[in-house]
């Protein structure tokens, strides 16, 4: 811009240069009045000025950008870049965008119970998605004084302080965090749990709430099924682990277990067995080891003959169309069957 100027300036001197000398012989040859030269002279002087100012509005700008660097606050990685070479870059511009590899930091959303549990400065393993190998580490840095209204989750800001070649910005991540370890843990499936929910009505408050309580079958000498109410612990994935209510070596009912009934009658169906509430080390992403399977029977009183009259190939077409009915159908079902029993019997 300034060389511009100057430019325009050389321009602009030798045209009032040329009319001040035309003027000049004007008035020797008494063509022009006094004040026509005294005009021209003006004008060819402030051309001169300006000529002059543009001279050192370069000699400025050119000392200016030798004396001018452009640094980042940061080490890190060049993402975007705003202008270019011989652009006019104005005060408050972003020229680039720099990413910092050190001091990442991802955001997660917990359940109240986990976002409880995390505590600040514990040590997270992250991984890409799809990936098995641990690609960063951090630690927590900050937690979220308060739930979110709309969903109920607990915000965690996890810092990283050690990162790997596949961690750059907007990646999508796994974030594994030890919220607690037991080594001597009984753990059961999700799916051997009977979940009961009853509403409540609150008459003062005008209010609605659902108390949910969970419990298991475990069976007795093969033949009876005790109902067992359970206090729940940490939660991961389909494993549960189990505070009260089990004991090492309970056989639970994990199949049918939906349609039985305290102290109800049970029969072991041809190649099923027992599964019994692990004991073992809870933390991390510990895998459970694999259990047999138990079916469950009929209620109290009920022998379910008609169950054991059917051949191997009926009896396994029944617990497949059991298996794909909801609770409420295959309540039904099993009544039918105990009715045309009653009705052999």
């Amino acid at each position: 811009q300034a060389k511009a100027q100057l430019e325009q300036s050389k321009v602009a001197i030798k045209r009032d240069s040329t009319q001040f000398a035309r003027q000049q012989q004007l008035l020797q040859s008494n063509a022009i009045s006094q004040a026509e030269f005294d005009n021209a002279f003006a004008t060819y002087r402030n051309s001169v000025s300006q000529y002059q100012s543009a001279i050192a509005s370069v000699t400025q700008a050119q000392e200016n950008f030798n004396n001018t660097e452009v640094r980042s606050p940061v080490r890190g990685v060049v993402i975007s870049r705003n202008g270019a070479e011989g652009d006019i870059a104005s005060a408050g511009q972003t020229l680039f965008e720099i990413a910092n590899l050190v001091g990442y930091e991802t955001r997660i959303f917990l359940p109240v119970q986990d976002w409880k549990a995390v505590k600040i400065g514990q040590e997270v393993n992250l991984r890409v998605s799809n990936e098995r190998e641990s690609s960063a580490r951090g630690v927590v840095s900050r937690k979220s004084p308060q739930l979110d209204a709309t969903t109920g989750l607990g915000e965690v800001v996890i810092t990283l302080n050690t990162i790997g070649p596949n961690i750059y910005p907007g990646v999508l991540t796994e974030n594994v965090i030890n919220i607690a370890t037991k080594d001597r843990a009984i753990v059961i499936p999700r799916s051997a749990m009977v979940e009961k929910v009853e509403t409540i009505v609150e008459p003062e408050s005008n209010t609605i709430q659902l108390q949910r309580t969970y419990s298991v079958f475990v069976s007795q000498g093969d033949s009876i099924a005790q109902l067992r109410t359970l206090e729940l612990g940490i939660e991961q994935g389909d494993r549960i682990e189990i505070l009260s209510g089990l004991n090492t070596g309970d056989n639970i009912i994990v199949t049918g277990q939906q349609s039985l009934q305290d102290r109800g009658a049970i029969r072991v169906a041809s190649g099923s067995s027992f599964q019994s509430p692990e004991s073992q080390r809870v933390a991390g992403d510990d895998q459970p080891g694999n259990r047999q399977a138990r079916q469950g029977g009929g209620r109290p009183g009920q022998g379910g003959n008609a169950f054991q009259n059917m051949s191997a190939e009926d009896q396994a077409k029944i617990r497949q169309r059991l298996q794909n009915m909801s609770q409420e159908d295959r309540r039904a079902y099993m009544d039918s069957l105990r009715t045309a029993n009653a009705s052999g019997n």
